[in-house]
C-alpha cells in the first residue's frame, strides 16, 4: 500500500519507480533504521520487487525508449560475451520481453553460435534476426 501511494505521489509506476527507489534506497534505509520491523518488511518487498539493497554501483537509468522498448525477443545459441541470463537481463531492462520460443508474435531472433531450430523456424516465419554482434550494437545505442 505504502509503495502504491508513493508512485502516486510522485507521478511516477513501474521500472521508473524501481530506477528512483534504487537510487534513494540508501538514504531511506539510514533514516528509517533497521531494528523496526515495519522497516524490515518494507526492505523485504523492496528486495522482492526486484531492488538491489547491496552497497555498490548504481543501476543505470532505464532508457524512456530503446529499440527493445515493447518487443518480443527470443535468445538462441551460444553468446560469447554475456550469458543467455545476463542477455535477457539486458533486452528487460531496455524494455523487451523474452520469451522461449518462435512465433508470428516475436519481433527478433538474437542468435549466437550454433543457434539451431528456433533460428530456422524465425527465417521461416520472416521474423528479423540478429547476430550477436548486431545485438551488441543496438544494446551500445541504446
Amino acid at each position: 500500500m505504502y509503495i502504491a501511494a508513493a508512485e502516486k505521489q510522485a507521478g511516477v509506476t513501474g521500472d521508473n519507480l524501481v530506477v528512483l527507489l534504487e537510487r534513494r534506497l540508501d538514504n531511506v534505509v539510514y533514516r528509517l533504521g533497521f531494528a523496526d520491523s515495519r522497516n524490515q518488511v518494507l526492505l523485504q518487498r523492496l528486495r522482492d520487487a526486484g531492488i538491489n539493497t547491496e552497497e555498490g554501483e548504481a543501476s543505470s537509468p532505464i532508457p524512456t525508449k530503446s529499440r527493445f522498448t515493447g518487443k518480443t525477443v527470443v535468445l538462441t545459441g551460444t553468446m560469447e560475451k554475456y550469458t543467455r541470463t545476463e542477455a535477457q537481463t539486458i533486452i528487460e531492462k531496455l524494455g523487451g520481453k523474452c520469451t522461449s520460443s518462435v512465433s508470428r508474435k516475436t519481433d527478433f531472433v538474437i542468435a549466437g553460435t550454433d543457434p539451431g531450430s528456433k533460428y530456422t523456424k524465425a527465417q521461416n516465419l520472416g521474423v528479423q534476426t540478429l547476430t550477436e554482434a548486431e545485438f551488441l550494437e543496438l544494446i551500445d545505442g541504446s
